[in-house]
């Protein structure tokens, strides 16, 4: 037996089995570094895959949940309100700054659903990239925009178009992008949707909320009053008295109708009402209520001629002034009791807001709160009455309102 094992052994097959253990051993060394680079990669993308769970599940964004969801918190305003047009796939839109923040629910809508798109400060080139951008990937057939004349400053397009270009589905020129550019900026919005620092830190902020009963101090609306006017005054002085009509930015206007026109939406503008302290800070005592009666002269006659080039499939366009409602704009600043129509100076409630949608869509359920004289569709024909009519009452307010026209002197003398 010994002799036959040894000649089995030493007769040549030895190096097969070498070779065997040898592969085994590899085999064995291959599976185990396999299984500490997955561990190690896993260990990597977990923090990753977490934060992704997290953002998706909260979807402070609210591009998962209703635009009405409780969890819908502002991220990244711009990047929310574009992308959210591809997946809601809205007929009606709202467009403008946060002053046009209305409901979206209201009956007087023809159509749903409805998106509002406002923005944070914009100017009308970039007012117009966003309306370029709905219709273009949406069926849009109604759209309310609201109107502010510090929209028409100075603008600075190269700024623009590095804050937007990425989350736009259009170029410049309203025209559709190349397919690979669309697939790239889709790659840098979903990053920036899923894994920015802002979305986690607002998902966050979102359980924080959900965990916490912190209930909300009343507002201080005389401390609002002042701060808003005081920052904006610094801001004004500095920024928004630079040339309003350097750039001729009526153009964007027209191309905004053209695109409504050629694409059959219903226009409807909106300058929304401001409180009568914002109008004499800024139109009276900082000079440019010539400019602000000229700017609403060169909206309606914009949209009129506008809409006398190319009127040929009827589609509706309107423009309604809020801004000299001294019924409500004039009310009294106050803590005790709480103010009733305003937040701040640029910001009206609610209730203000609704009554608005009540008169540009001449829907108001019974019994009606809605004043018949709230609220003006301008024309060609009425501008310069209106035009009279709201300087008549900004002179009214300053005599009826002493204490806060002191204020406001004292607010720009001390800045």
């Amino acid at each position: 037996m010994p002799q036959a094992t040894e000649t089995l052994i030493y007769s040549g097959d030895y190096k097969s089995v070498i070779i065997s253990i040898e592969l085994l051993h590899y085999s064995y060394s291959v599976f185990y570094t396999l299984e500490k680079r997955t561990t190690f990669c896993l260990g990597f993308l977990l923090p990753f895959i977490g934060l992704i769970c997290l953002n998706l599940i909260i979807d402070p964004s609210g591009l998962i949940r209703t635009p009405q969801s409780p969890l819908n918190i502002l991220v990244d305003n711009r990047l929310k309100k574009a992308v959210s047009v591809k997946y809601l796939q809205p007929q009606g839109i709202v467009l403008g700054s946060s002053t046009i923040n209305i409901n979206v629910q209201h009956p007087g809508w023809q159509v749903s659903p409805v998106a509002n798109l406002f923005l944070t400060s914009p100017n009308i080139y970039e007012i117009r990239r966003y309306f370029e951008h709905a219709i273009a990937i949406a069926p849009i057939k109604q759209a309310v925009i609201g109107l502010d004349m510090f929209e028409f400053g100075k603008l600075d397009k190269n700024k623009t178009d590095r804050k937007i270009e990425y989350v736009l589905i259009t170029n410049k020129n309203g025209q559709k992008k190349h397919i690979a550019t669309q697939l790239f900026n889709a790659a840098r919005q979903w990053r920036h949707l899923l894994l920015s620092n802002i979305t986690t830190h607002q998902s966050i902020e979102s359980l924080h909320s959900i965990f916490t009963d912190e209930s909300k101090p009343p507002l201080d609306y005389e401390k609002r009053f002042f701060l808003f006017l005081e920052s904006h005054l610094q801001k004004g002085r500095k920024e928004l008295l630079q040339s309003f009509y350097k750039e001729n930015p009526f153009i964007e206007l027209h191309k905004i109708i053209i695109a409504a026109q050629n694409n059959d939406v219903e226009l409807i503008f909106v300058i929304p009402p401001k409180h009568a302290t914002y109008q004499e800070m800024y139109h009276h005592i900082l000079g440019t209520w010539e400019n602000y009666d000229d700017w609403k002269r060169s909206l309606v006659s914009t949209i009129e001629k506008t809409k006398s080039q190319m009127d040929k499939n009827g589609t509706t366009i309107s423009l309604w002034d809020f801004s000299d409602c001294y019924n409500f704009i004039s009310e009294k600043i106050s803590n005790d009791p709480p103010m009733k129509w305003f937040s701040d100076p640029i910001h009206s409630n609610t209730n203000i807001k609704y009554m608005m949608q009540n008169r540009i869509f001449n829907v108001c359920k019974e019994p009606c709160t809605t004043p018949d004289n709230f609220g003006i569709l301008l024309t060609s024909n009425n501008i310069e009455q209106h035009l009279l009519h709201t300087r008549k009452g900004q002179e009214n307010y300053r005599r009826t309102h002493p204490e806060e026209i002191q204020f406001l002197l004292d607010l720009y003398v001390n800045n």
